[in-house]
């Protein structure tokens, strides 16, 4: 049993030690003659001792341990070596309305063991955007680890939501999780893992809308009325095969059949235009892939593509550290915006320069509903992509968002339905 299986090593441990006394594996265990001290619910100095430590700054330990570990000795700088087991703390009130109830595998006391994000939902869609908020903020010895350090966590999230992931993100509402962004600055690139997922950058990612998945009805209803895409994967000389999109939300039964049959428009109905043709979703099967291309995941599918102007000496917000650039259409008027996902991305820029913009999801203003009837959504979610040479496969270089108009006065040669092969 190894790194496949951390959440079941975890969680099936007697108890895990925690040394946050120290900088590395060699400091030491301060207090190891001391009598060790039940942790009590309002004893916050060992909470901020634990927050200030090196350890709680760590992908590896300080985050799956706390999460998963049912039970630790915690040694801190205090040389008060302390024990604490998650499954019969008691807490206090004010406590149990920071809690969040992950169910199996999780714990929901895990707030008050160093970690700064409280969610103030039980979705399980929010728990997880807050699990890779909070962990992808910490650090790693070595970057090629990124998945590895959060497979418990992963395999926990898959078993609830009843789901598989790819790269990180869970394949249910799989068009909702692809949206994330910079939480602080812009990211840098993480070479050997894909650019559509958070995994493939360097830095602390958030969702570009969380509100959407407060509750899981807000969830689905969006994805319902705003996803289009019919998603494939590939890898190495595999053939494409469908990202499972669907899955049951078993915590809440009556979200179940809405997960299955969340897609209840295609593109026609989500402001398509007319002389578009938006009817091809299957994956072009015999594709020359470049030989550094075929050992990369791969998202394969169809969606509309558009070129635009992004003016990068123009931010969109002046003096912010996440400034974004803004889009201009075919009369020069502002139409969008994108932020570069890598700051590298707009080295050698000149002023204006035409990109390629791909529309992802839907985005409507106000409270989301179960439509009765198709909806044309205020404007659209989008990712700023650049092409290898071959024109065949590109990456995503930026999040941003566009009008709904932008499509039909984008430049020449026009709005395109387009296969998109994403590494």
């Amino acid at each position: 049993m190894g790194i496949e299986h951390m959440d079941l090593i975890f969680d099936g441990a007697l108890a895990t030690i925690i040394a946050a006394s120290g900088f590395d594996a060699n400091a030491g265990l301060p207090g190891v003659s001391q009598k060790i001290y039940m942790l009590e619910p309002g004893d916050r100095a060992i909470y901020q001792s634990l927050h200030e430590s090196k350890y709680s700054s760590r992908a590896w330990t300080g985050f799956q341990e706390q999460l998963l570990a049912p039970r630790h000795i915690i040694f801190t700088k205090n040389g008060r070596p302390s024990f604490r087991c998650l499954n019969t703390a008691v807490v206090s009130e004010e406590e149990k309305k920071k809690e969040m109830l992950l169910g199996d595998g999780f714990h929901s006391s895990y707030p008050a063991l160093g970690f700064e994000f409280v969610p103030p939902s039980d979705s399980m869609a929010y728990s997880y955007l807050a699990l890779v908020g909070e962990y992808t903020g910490r650090g790693l010895t070595k970057g090629s680890d990124i998945l590895y350090a959060f497979k418990a966590l992963e395999n926990g999230t898959s078993r609830k939501m009843k789901c598989g992931s790819l790269q990180g993100i869970p394949t249910v509402a799989f068009d909702f999780f692809l949206l994330f962004d910079s939480a602080d600055a812009t990211l840098d690139r993480r070479i050997g893992f894909p650019s559509w997922s958070w995994a493939g950058w360097r830095g602390r990612t958030v969702s570009c809308m969380p509100e959407k998945a407060v509750n899981d009805l807000a969830l689905v209803n969006w994805l319902r009325s705003s996803t289009w895409i019919v998603w494939f994967y590939r890898r190495r000389w595999q053939p494409p095969v469908p990202v499972r999109t669907s899955g049951t939300a078993s915590y809440i039964s009556k979200l179940e059949d809405r997960w299955d049959a969340h897609r209840m428009f295609d593109f026609c109905e989500q402001g398509c235009p007319s002389y578009i043709d938006p009817s091809r979703t299957e994956p072009s099967l015999n594709i020359a892939l470049k030989p550094s291309r075929r050992k990369t995941h791969l998202l394969q599918f169809w969606t509309l593509s558009v070129h635009l102007t992004c003016r990068w000496s123009l931010p969109d917000s002046p003096g912010n550290q996440q400034s974004r650039c803004v889009l201009l259409d075919n009369n020069d008027k502002r139409c969008g915006w994108i932020r570069p996902s890598d700051h590298h991305s707009t080295n050698g820029r000149s002023s204006d320069d035409m990109v390629e913009i791909i529309l992802i999801t839907g985005n409507h203003d106000g409270p989301p509903e179960v439509p009765e009837k198709p909806q044309v959504p205020d404007s659209y979610w989008v990712l700023l992509i650049e092409r290898d040479d071959d024109g065949l496969v590109a990456e995503r270089k930026g999040l941003g968002e566009i009008k709904r108009d932008a499509i039909d006065t984008s430049l020449a040669p026009g709005p395109a339905w387009k296969e998109i092969i994403l590494a």
